[in-house]
């Protein structure tokens, strides 16, 4: 175990460490540790898939309602300012397209404030969330609100003023609620 350990640390697994994890339920649906949240998040993604496929439950995804956001010139740290496209408009709604493209964003072009949620329950179609109640595994004390079981707690949505940084570089200001 101790060698295949440290044949993952310098990838260098030999096909003895695979079998071997392969092996051990135990290694299945656990948190993987990443130099890049970008790595993290696509490993999430592919196991989601799995787990999908394992167990029969359905994947449902949760977009962010988007809209333009007034603001012509974001100020960076070194004084410099960088040009945000603000489009001439008669609506705060955005394109079917652009909103595709900004839901797909991965959560470093968005400042950590990503467009879409995926979770296991009921099925659906592109939905937004208003609530979500959580379950606290392990806090570091119990919590009981009137209305809920021990340790379910709600997190509501906030709007979020958000530059989205395109594949093209441009930048977007969007309100994300």
């Amino acid at each position: 175990m101790q060698t295949m350990l440290k044949n993952m640390w310098y990838k260098a697994c030999t096909q003895a460490d695979i079998k071997l994890l392969q092996s051990k339920k135990r290694f299945r649906n656990v948190s993987i540790m990443t130099a890049y949240n970008s790595y993290r998040d696509r490993i999430n993604e592919l196991g989601a898939e799995c787990f999908t496929k394992e167990t029969g439950q359905q994947l449902v995804t949760f977009y962010s309602v988007d809209r333009w956001k007034s603001e012509d010139l974001t100020k960076t740290k070194h004084r410099k300012t960088k040009k945000t496209i603000d489009p001439v408009r008669s609506t705060n709604v955005i394109s079917v397209l652009l909103q595709e493209r900004l839901w797909n964003l991965p959560p470093s072009c968005t400042k950590h404030h990503p467009g879409k949620l995926t979770v296991y329950i009921a099925d659906s179609d592109k939905q937004s969330l208003d609530t979500l109640f959580v379950k606290l595994t392990a806090p570091p004390f119990s919590i009981q609100l009137e209305g809920l079981p021990e340790n379910v707690v709600p997190i509501m949505h906030q709007a979020q003023d958000v530059t989205c940084t395109m594949p093209d570089r441009t930048h977007l200001s969007i309100s994300r609620d």
